[in-house]
């Protein structure tokens, strides 16, 4: 597909989307660095996507000051105010671009991943951006239940946690879950177990894992 025909898709999906989502949910695109090199196309992107109020456009461009720049300017003439994010693809965080991107208020949100990076990695990376302003929106793609439980875990003691990326894959092996969801949200208990409260099925562990498990014995 020719670059300029895949822009007229996107826009396409995106307004599809919000038609029927409703107006209240919110939209998040995430290019998967797509635009890189087409800073025109994104601004036309920007320019068609205003009508669904799109909340975030994450990964447009790979993270690079001079784009990003660009990319303000490009929300500047637009009128958009959705949320820049990117940082997923940080494995040193914060890594050399990013604190420019950060110290230039170029991004909103910043995403490494939650296992990656941990509940102490993480905190670390919060105590970085406090006085940027810049939000705290973990990866967690590819995590599976462990992941989703790892950032209700951290979003809860965060204080500029955005939003779960929420994957979660069955069977699950874990035990019981308080962490009750609903309305779009899940629900946090005031007691929760140790660490991230998880418990394995033995049962389940059995009947779906163990066949994968090697043991190794002097």
């Amino acid at each position: 597909m020719l670059p300029e025909d895949g822009m007229r898709r996107d826009a396409e999906v995106v307004l599809a989307v919000r038609d029927a989502v409703g107006p209240e949910a919110k939209i998040m695109v995430d290019a998967n660095f797509g635009y890189d090199g087409h800073m025109d196309l994104l601004e036309e992107f920007v320019r068609q996507t205003l009508p669904a109020n799109v909340f975030w456009l994450e990964e447009m461009v790979t993270a690079d000051v001079g784009d990003y720049r660009a990319f303000r300017d490009i929300q500047s003439r637009t009128g958009s105010d959705a949320l820049l994010v990117c940082g997923e693809v940080d494995r040193e965080p914060v890594s050399e671009v990013f604190r420019d991107l950060i110290a230039e208020g170029l991004i909103d949100g910043y995403q490494p991943d939650i296992v990656a990076n941990g509940f102490a990695g993480w905190q670390e990376i919060e105590r970085f951006l406090a006085s940027s302003g810049v939000r705290s929106i973990p990866h967690n793609f590819g995590n599976g239940n462990f992941g989703t439980r790892a950032d209700l875990i951290f979003g809860a003691a965060s204080e500029t946690f955005v939003t779960l990326e929420d994957e979660r894959h069955l069977p699950n092996v874990y035990a019981g879950d308080d962490f009750a969801f609903g309305d779009g949200s899940y629900a946090i208990p005031s007691d929760p177990s140790p660490g991230l409260g998880l418990a394995v099925d033995q049962d389940e562990f059995q009947r779906s894992h163990a066949i994968h498990e090697t043991t190794i014995t002097a």
